[in-house]
């Protein structure tokens, strides 16, 4: 009886672990959001005080899709001095969810996402008048694409490419990121 009881306790408790999705955790950093467009009379960024960096975590839901979450800085940008005395120095954070689709092709895989970035952002106006105080949020659309390498059964390097926008900005970053999985 105590046998029958353990090994019904043990299916009944092993069939949703067997179920788990496998999850991985990431970090990297990006390029600056100096591709981003501001419309056609105000400059792009010009400079930037480091790098961006990325925090991830993601779940395959099968083989061919997932879910990442992800959490950037962009980094501080300054734009713009000397165009008529206008600019601005902004810090750009936020996170994102997006659903992604995966192309496993043996230790690479090819994959695009899609999703949403809740971005807040806080810093300076530079104007005629003198400097302002600016914050703004908002959530916008997050669109991306990459390759990842597995280098090690739990440990991989991905590149992409992820497209944020907020307000009337776009901006294109390039990452590389290292990812460890639990399979």
């Amino acid at each position: 009886m105590t046998k029958l009881l353990c090994s019904t306790l043990l299916l009944l408790v092993a069939g949703p672990l067997a179920a788990l999705p496998d999850l991985w955790i990431g970090a990297g950093v990006g390029s600056s959001p100096t591709a981003g467009t501001q419309g056609a009379s105000f400059p792009s960024v010009t400079e930037t005080d480091g790098p961006s960096w990325r925090l991830s975590a993601g779940a395959e839901l099968g083989r061919f899709f997932g879910l990442e979450l992800a959490y950037r800085d962009l980094a501080r940008q300054l734009c713009c001095e000397g165009f008529a005395d206008l600019g601005f120095d902004l810090s750009v954070r936020g996170l994102s969810a997006a659903l992604s689709s995966r192309l496993p092709l043996n230790r690479f895989s090819l994959f695009a996402k899609i999703g949403v970035f809740t971005w807040e952002e806080e810093g300076n106006l530079l104007t005629i008048a003198g400097p302002r105080d600016f914050a703004a949020d908002g959530t916008d659309l997050l669109i991306g694409a990459g390759i990842d390498y597995e280098l090690w059964r739990d440990l991989g390097v991905r590149a992409d490419w992820e497209r944020l926008e907020f307000n009337d900005l776009s901006s294109d970053l390039f990452w590389i990121s290292v990812q460890w999985r639990f399979e």
